[in-house]
């Protein structure tokens, strides 16, 4: 009797009814999607453990000041950049302990020690781009100098005919009469040094001298050689009274380091010791692929991968050996060297199998295994 009176009391309020179904209807339906959103977040949280992950690289380098200062011409219209580098200490390296510490963090599933090292790779020299420049050691005979106040004030091109190049790094090939660009005198102070407007006013017009430059290549000038005046007053020397194997004298000895650090450079690869490169941060963001062959890991042994560059320009494929003379320094940053004292001595020469070859970055690393 009661289901009766219950159902006639449904009946006579249809509205009530079906907003109380419509009501629970939306209830439950809510609820299923809340269930079913829940399960398909947590779905697709195990499955991106397996396709995203972050990457650490620890460093103990702690980058150096820069102060630049620019100066421009009396109207405006030209200016140069001038700037002071405060050099800042370097953290020390992570301890072993700490290294495993890092290691056994929640989270790290891989970790490797990369060093860095120079290496010459039989004769093949090294693969720099062409449009950028370098140091280069001249010999040339002074023509003189000249200045536009309107261009740059306290600043003068020297001119240098008859130049025969000693050693120069890649870059765009120096004629034999080169003008160097605009050079401030050394009593600016934006750019203290011994080349003051007295030292250019004392050099003898047909004198021969020696210099260190820099062939940077910069488009738009007029030869884009610049003098490096702040390398010290050994940059331009004159030779005058000189014997011809001058370089080989004590006097110049710090020039003919840097005949040897030019000539290291040209051949010089950068060899990264890595376990797993896979840990590697430009090929784990894919900023560079492996593009044949496979990446280097724990397990390989006397194996490399270079550039595809490399196989490109010197006629090799996945498979072949190098033989690779292995320097006794570590560098960091860069396998290149300014100064001669930093040039280090290669070691007997060992034999590495190409395992792949990688597309993007620059075409002097070479990757080989630990």
């Amino acid at each position: 009797m009661r289901k009766l009176v219950s159902l006639k009391i449904l009946l006579r309020s249809p509205v009530k009814t079906l907003l109380t179904i419509f009501l629970i209807a939306a209830a439950s339906f809510a609820l299923f999607s809340r269930i079913t959103d829940y399960a398909v977040t947590m779905r697709e949280t195990e499955n991106a453990e397996n396709l995203y992950h972050a990457v650490a690289s620890l460093d103990n380098v702690v980058p150096d000041i820069y102060m630049d200062i620019p100066v421009s011409s009396p109207n405006g219209w030209s200016m140069a950049g001038y700037g002071f580098t405060y050099e800042t200490k370097d953290k020390p390296w992570p301890t072993e302990a700490e290294l495993a510490e890092f290691s056994s963090l929640p989270g790290v599933t891989l970790t490797d020690i990369r060093y860095l090292t120079s290496g010459l790779v039989e004769n093949y020299k090294r693969l720099d781009n062409k449009n950028y420049g370098g140091f280069a050691v001249i010999e040339g005979t002074y023509a003189g100098y000249k200045s536009n106040e309107s261009i740059l004030e306290n600043h003068i091109c020297m001119k240098f005919d008859d130049v025969e190049v000693i050693a120069c790094e890649e870059g765009p090939k120096i004629g034999t009469s080169i003008t160097l660009e605009a050079t401030p005198f050394g009593e600016m102070y934006y750019a203290r040094s011994s080349y003051t407007r007295a030292f250019y006013d004392s050099l003898k017009k047909g004198s021969r001298c020696l210099l260190l430059v820099n062939n940077t290549g910069i488009i738009g000038s007029e030869t884009g050689i610049m003098f490096p005046y702040d390398m010290g007053e050994e940059a331009l020397c004159v030779l005058d009274g000189q014997p011809d194997n001058y370089l080989e004298t004590a006097s110049f000895a710090r020039q003919k380091g840097w005949v040897e650090a030019i000539n290291h450079n040209n051949y010089a690869y950068d060899i990264v010791y890595t376990s797993d490169m896979r840990a590697i941060p430009v090929f784990n963001e894919q900023r560079q692929i492996i593009s044949k062959g496979f990446p280097l890991t724990s397990e390989d042994t006397d194996a490399c991968v270079v550039s595809e560059e490399f196989l490109e320009e010197y006629g090799l494929s996945i498979g072949d050996s190098l033989n690779i003379q292995l320097g006794d320094k570590l560098c960091h940053g860069s396998a290149a060297v300014i100064e001669g004292e930093d040039v280090p001595e290669f070691m007997d020469s060992i034999e590495l199998e190409i395992v792949g070859a990688y597309a993007g970055g620059e075409g002097f690393c070479i990757f080989v295994s630990c």
